[in-house]
């Protein structure tokens, strides 16, 4: 592979890694079955809270999770996955979520880090 390409991938884990490590808390949730609409307006209710969700590929995220020490989650990378990071309120995330699960069953909360501490779905909720 080429050298550059490599160097681009790199630091995508190593940035995807230190904003793990910066966020007051992550969420992991599979969003396979939303409708557009719907996750436009998850979206829009966690920015409205100063949390932002975003979509990257598994195999980013494992060996980002690898790098900062979350190795724990690499289990649940499996299918569409998207990360949502809370900013200033380390609860905001997983309120909007939850609620936002409440309405629609498509979205499945898989795991989280709060603190740096791996939790699951049941803490989280």
């Amino acid at each position: 592979m080429n050298k550059d390409i490599l160097a681009k991938k790199e630091a995508d884990v190593n940035a995807l890694a230190e904003k793990m490590e910066a966020a007051s808390s992550v969420v992991l949730v599979e969003y396979r079955g939303l409708t557009v609409a719907e996750v436009t307006e998850l979206r829009r209710a966690l920015r409205e809270e100063d949390v932002e969700f975003k979509v990257y590929k598994n195999k980013l995220v494992q060996r980002a999770t690898e790098s900062a020490g979350y190795a724990e989650i690499n289990d649940k990378l499996v299918g569409p996955n998207a990360i949502v990071f809370g900013h200033s309120d380390a609860v905001a995330p997983a309120r909007i979520l939850a609620n936002f699960a409440k309405d629609h069953e498509a979205l499945v909360i898989k795991a989280g880090i709060v603190e740096g501490k791996v939790l699951e779905v049941e803490e989280i909720n």
